[in-house]
């Protein structure tokens, strides 16, 4: 089994985006300062 090109452009494609979500989700809201109560508790986010 070989990659073709549009394989590989998909692949790196579908990278490129999970990669930009984590950076995005990661910088918002960096003035809050967070704890370890939020780690846990999911910032009581769940309920």
């Amino acid at each position: 089994m070989q990659f073709a090109t549009l394989d590989y452009i998909v692949l790196l494609g579908y990278i490129l985006i999970i990669v930009g979500i984590g950076l995005f989700v990661s910088r918002r809201d960096k003035k809050r300062e967070r704890n370890a109560s939020d780690y846990f508790l999911a910032n009581k986010g769940l309920t």
